[in-house]
């Protein structure tokens, strides 16, 4: 095991489970987080200046092309709401995500944007939803063809301020790579104690500066290192994130703020090898994601570790580990526990047959289903 690596398990072991904004939280004995830079260039946008960062939520709406959702929230047995941007998927494409999430115990609403309802395959889409109770906002009139994975901050900013009732869990979630294997908010600390946002960790043998695409993100989008040593922390994945509506609301407001505030630091593209690229989109928002938990900007977060309750899988196989099932085929994380949710799962054909075979076998075949996902969509989200 490398330096870094070894240095990073020590300061995962500080931060787990520890509360973001107040890093006297960190247990006892374990290695102090490093200062942060001071230079306001590493800022994010509420630190710079709170007036601005709202402006710049306005600002973002606009670039998005983004118009208030008018709908009502249907009557539900639980107020918690899961979410999630669902542009360009087919039905199949969508299946896995709902049908568990539904066959898990779920009674709460589901709420996706969608597009394209009136074309091809809408028929099977609409139909689909009504069986398992999906509610769903045709949000196509949003700049999605390059900014689906920015723009998608704005529109759940909308629905959790305005349709999630205070107080209720709610999860923002990648929609075509992720599988419920049970209730989403089973055993949760939310309701539990302060906590009101939970981030999710990927693999623990990387960090922000070991895993390239992260470090990357963070560097084009801030030019420099702002939080004292990349190394440090642990990579924590945007795609899947839980909280309390007030903690879900703080935490989407200041991610809007940190796209738009990036986009106004970096108005053009810029040239990447020979290619000129906008660096404040495509995977970009899990680096300010990321920033914004270790700048301790979120209030009443708590770092989940990978499996507990969210197992994040894509880069398994990139860094020698494997995704351990029981003997019933359910992914497991490293206590033995089936983990409530799995993210990246469609990166290996025997965990696609499995979700096939427990949740969709009465759905569709099982070579329809994997066709389908490994097919991607029009307007893809980074891992959704």
């Amino acid at each position: 095991m490398s330096r870094p690596v070894t240095f990073f398990i020590l300061a995962l072991t500080a931060i787990a489970n520890a509360d973001v904004p107040n890093t006297s939280n960190v247990s006892d004995g374990a290695d102090a987080l490093p200062e942060l830079p001071s230079d306001k260039k590493t800022h994010t946008a509420f630190e710079v200046d709170e007036q601005k960062a709202l402006a710049f939520i306005e600002r973002l709406r606009k670039d998005c092309t983004y118009k208030p959702s008018i709908f009502q929230m249907p009557e539900a047995a639980s107020p918690d709401v899961v979410m999630g941007l669902a542009t360009g998927y087919s039905h199949l494409q969508m299946a896995g995500f709902i049908v568990s999430l539904r066959n898990n115990g779920f009674d709460g609403n589901i709420l996706l944007g969608v597009d394209g309802m009136h074309g091809k395959g809408s028929k099977k889409k609409t139909d689909m939803f009504a069986k398992y109770n999906v509610t769903a906002i045709d949000i196509g009139g949003m700049q999605l063809k390059i900014m689906a994975q920015v723009c998608r901050y704005v529109a759940y900013l909308d629905w959790v301020e305005h349709h999630v009732a205070p107080g209720a869990r709610v999860m923002v979630s990648d929609i075509r790579d992720v599988v419920f294997q049970s209730h989403p908010f089973e055993d949760s600390p939310l309701l539990q104690g302060d906590t009101e946002l939970m981030l999710f960790q990927e693999s623990s043998r990387v960090n922000l500066y070991t895993q390239k695409l992260n470090r990357r993100w963070i560097m084009d989008a801030y030019g420099r290192d702002p939080v004292g040593g990349l190394k440090n922390y642990p990579v924590l994945c945007s795609g899947t994130t839980m909280g309390l509506q007030q903690g879900m609301v703080h935490y989407l407001q200041r991610m809007v703020a940190e796209i738009a505030l990036c986009m106004h630091r970096h108005p053009s593209p810029v040239k990447k090898g020979k290619a000129k690229v906008n660096v404040c989109i495509g995977g970009t928002d899990q680096g300010f994601h990321n920033v914004l938990a270790h700048r301790r900007q979120l209030l009443h977060a708590r770092l989940m570790p990978n499996g507990d309750p969210v197992l994040t899988v894509g880069i398994f196989a990139k860094v020698g580990e494997t995704v351990s099932q029981n003997d019933k085929g359910f992914m497991i994380n490293q206590d033995g526990k089936v983990a409530p949710v799995v993210h990246q799962y469609d990166k290996y054909s025997h965990l696609l047959r499995f979700v096939h075979s427990e949740y969709l076998k009465d759905f569709c075949g099982e070579e329809e289903f994997i066709h389908a996902m490994v097919g991607g969509a029009r307007f893809s989200t980074k891992g959704g």
